[in-house]
């Protein structure tokens, strides 16, 4: 299971990706961590269960473990997207594709 709404920025734009939303209290550390779809989908690719591990500490997430990658979030679970031509930047929310409303050019 999985989610892949994308909160954007007040313009519109979106330029961090929730790679994992927590649920609960990290005081007591009882949470419960949901990946993206994309981090799901990495998970199920795994051989062994440990691959994809997220680490939190009293302030929320901290980082998330790919393999031997670490990817490093903000206390919510996002990551930075790095956009080198923002004003050349389309939108295509996941609705959109599944009712193929996008040009063939995407």
């Amino acid at each position: 299971m999985g989610f892949f709404n994308e909160p954007s920025d007040e313009d519109g734009v979106v330029r961090r990706s929730l790679l994992v939303c927590p649920l609960g209290d990290p005081r007591n550390q009882r949470m419960q961590m949901y990946g993206s779809l994309e981090v799901q989908a990495i998970d199920c690719s795994c051989v062994r269960s440990d691959q994809v591990t997220v680490q939190f500490d009293q302030t929320g997430v901290v980082r998330l473990d790919l393999f031997r990658f670490a990817v490093k979030t903000d206390a919510t679970g996002r990551n930075q997207i790095i956009i080198t031509d923002e004003k050349n930047l389309s939108y295509h929310s996941v609705a959109d594709v599944v009712q193929r409303k996008f040009s063939k050019a995407f």
